[in-house]
């Protein structure tokens, strides 16, 4: 068993690579007899150029020429001609069947040998391949191979799988290939004169409307929904050491107890905003609300007024003293010529009968504050929608 194990690593693994990006590092493997390499978008993130690692340990520079954010499929071509040899498609994938993952680290190549469990689970919308073993880091991206060595697919990014018994709740897999049929088409496509591929740019399109985005947008402009980057997947992975998610929670408690769905307030990585709305209070005054990052703490956030461009070391002073003075959470701080005023709730706080109040005394708080800096040194009010 182990022999015909290595005899089959042996025969793909001249056709496997390791990608390096700025943000992260995968596998890949030869695709096509141009040299098109076929590896997960999570590998090579937004980025046009990474570097490619072969067998013989040459590195080269290549280009990202096609994406598809949804399948989590890119297609990257080194800019120089590399000796690869591309991997035959494998057929029809069968429950029980055995198979490798080949991937590579450097040029030191890492082989895992796996069963398939399921060939039609659907995660995030596609049917992908199930494996017994789940696949670390270094094999995003890495062919699975039949018997024959013919390519079934690869390993994916983690996916988020609907736990039963309950519609809201997720958990990610890590133990799943995107079948080679579901990326054929797009494969096709980019099956020509290796300098015709390099002169294309990828596109990234939202999953859910097809509109095309920038990378370094949150939201899809057209539908509004959250666009995948790393943050997203890695706020729903287990936790280590300190439970992300307890933070998360959270803030989804406090915003529904406000009746605000925090898919629409969210405004960042771990930032949500929104109006207070309450009677008497500024229509002006937005809020942010965050955790600290042992997510204990749940943070609101607010800018109270700006600062002159020189001369305010009194007004400085003034909030020292009102932090050292001050009681129940409250904080001042200055960002970029601009004070905040922050609070601090425990996690364990968040209750939906109670926080509303605990919003409205914050806003209230800022409100007061906000008028006595004005009032006593002439500052400017400021407001989240200008400090953006």
């Amino acid at each position: 068993m182990n022999d015909r194990v290595s005899d089959l690593a042996a025969s793909v693994r001249s056709s496997v690579v390791s990608i390096l990006s700025p943000t992260s590092r995968g596998s890949g493997y030869c695709a096509l007899p141009n040299g098109l390499i076929v590896t997960s978008l999570d590998v090579v993130g937004y980025e046009r150029e990474v570097q490619v690692t072969f067998e013989d340990g040459i590195t080269l520079a290549a280009f990202v020429v096609r994406a598809n954010v949804a399948l989590d499929v890119a297609l990257v071509m080194p800019v120089e001609r590399a000796p690869l040899f591309p991997l035959d498609a494998g057929g029809e994938a069968r429950v029980g069947d055995s198979v490798l993952a080949v991937g590579r680290i450097g040029n030191e190549p890492i082989v895992v040998p796996a069963s398939i469990v399921s060939t039609g689970r659907v995660c995030e919308g596609f049917a992908h391949l199930q494996l017994d073993v789940a696949c670390e880091e270094a094999l995003r991206g890495a062919p699975l191979v039949n018997k024959q060595g013919g390519v079934l697919g690869f390993v994916t990014r983690p996916r988020a799988h609907r736990v039963l018994g309950d519609r809201r709740a997720h958990r990610m897999l890590s133990n799943l290939v995107l079948p080679s049929s579901a990326f054929e088409g797009g494969l096709m496509s980019a099956d020509g004169p290796a300098e015709q591929m390099l002169e294309l740019v990828p596109e990234y399109g939202c999953p859910s409307c097809d509109t095309i985005f920038e990378p370094e947008m949150d939201r899809c402009f057209e539908c509004g929904v959250l666009l995948p980057h790393r943050w997203t997947r890695d706020a729903n992975e287990p936790p280590t050491a300190v439970p992300p998610l307890k933070g998360q929670f959270a803030v989804k408690a406090a915003l529904a107890s406000l009746g605000i769905p925090s898919n629409r307030a969210r405004v960042g990585p771990s930032t949500w905003r929104f109006s207070p709305s309450f009677d008497g209070q500024d229509a002006h005054a937005q809020v942010d609300v965050t955790t600290d990052p042992a997510a204990e703490h749940l943070v609101l956030r607010a800018p109270v007024v700006r600062l002159p461009m020189e001369g305010f070391e009194h007004v400085y002073r003034y909030l020292l003293t009102l932090n050292d003075a001050g009681s129940g959470g409250y904080r001042f701080g200055a960002v970029d010529r601009t004070v905040y005023l922050s609070l601090f709730e425990p996690v364990s706080s968040v209750d939906a009968s109670t926080f509303p109040t605990t919003v409205s005394e914050f806003s209230r708080t800022v409100g007061r504050h906000r008028a006595a800096l004005q009032r006593h040194f002439g500052l400017e009010a400021a407001y989240e929608h200008e400090t953006d």
